[in-house]
């Protein structure tokens, strides 16, 4: 018997109720004393960086406003 259980970063219900229902096949198949190969495969998550400041960070603008007040005063 062989039985491939896929690991991966996010969990969700749906990867839950899979991984135990292929843990129950594996412990049913321990009881009939089967030859069993386990491969274990992980999946990499593909992480986005999502910008939610829109125009720039909250930082950067105080630092953009303080050089033109700087830059104001010079002339």
């Amino acid at each position: 018997m062989l039985l491939n259980i896929s690991v991966a970063e996010v969990s969700s219900v749906y990867h839950e109720q899979r991984k135990k229902s292929k843990l129950k096949k594996l412990a049913n198949a321990t009881n009939k004393t089967e030859e069993i190969e386990v491969f274990l495969t992980y999946k990499e998550i593909q992480r986005v960086e999502v910008n939610h400041y829109g125009s720039g960070h909250p930082d950067k603008q105080e630092k953009r406003k303080t050089k033109e007040k700087m830059d104001s005063e010079c002339d």
